[in-house]
């Protein structure tokens, strides 16, 4: 079975991936620590996304995901799943939720509900979805969908561990990347290489007046 990585915002995950070995130009593979940090500052980020492609595409997970509502917050905060994977959205508070997106990858409207929507939510594209909840402003949270061979989310200190082939494309991502609607493309010569750093051009979100977020601001011009 697939193993499925998530990542709360604010609980420790140490991306231990199980490796799925693919075959590259020379048939060599190398296992390799990959650390990812803020450009500006040097310092490691968490629950960074990192991809990679391969020849062995990762199948969709036979039962849904869940993302749930709780204390009114998604959890978990980040989600990475197969491309053609389903997400359940149960509602754990006592009150209504109104989840959405307006992402391309999957733009979709769940009206006011209690417990729980009355069907997952399919994701059949590849990319960033960002969630919204249109009655709690600040619930936030992201499922990156994705037909990678291996899929790792950094921990704490910003490392995960995956394998490549001699000349390796990977796709890295951050919530706080200057555009994250967007996974970026790096390529990485591993060679005998058994770490390497990426580092990432990130922003700190910015304080604003205005009690609605831009995403809120978009539900709301509909």
């Amino acid at each position: 079975m697939t193993s499925l990585f998530s990542a709360p915002h604010s609980i420790r995950l140490r991306a231990t991936l199980a490796l799925l070995l693919f075959t590259g130009a020379s048939g060599v593979t190398q296992a390799i620590t990959l650390t990812v940090t803020d450009a500006a500052t040097g310092e490691p980020l968490a629950n960074a996304v990192v991809a990679v492609a391969g020849e062995t595409l990762q199948p969709p997970l036979t039962e849904p995901v869940a993302v749930a509502q709780e204390n009114r917050q998604f959890v978990p905060h980040l989600v990475t799943i197969p491309k053609g994977t389903s997400v359940d959205f149960p509602n754990h508070d006592n009150t209504q939720h109104h989840v959405y997106s307006f992402s391309p990858a999957k733009p979709f409207n769940l009206e006011l509900f209690a417990d729980r929507p009355e069907a997952p939510v399919l994701f059949d594209k590849t990319g960033v979805v960002e969630l919204g909840c249109n009655i709690h402003d600040q619930m936030r949270a992201f499922i990156v969908v994705t037909d990678a061979a291996q899929t790792a989310v950094t921990g704490d200190d910003g490392q995960a561990e995956v394998s490549l082939s001699d000349s390796g494309t990977i796709q890295v991502w951050h919530e706080t990347m200057t555009d994250n609607r967007t996974m970026k493309t790096i390529s990485i010569e591993p060679a005998d290489q058994t770490a390497a750093t990426i580092a990432l051009d990130v922003t700190a979100p910015a304080a604003s007046k205005n009690p609605f977020s831009d995403l809120q601001k978009r539900f709301n011009a509909q």
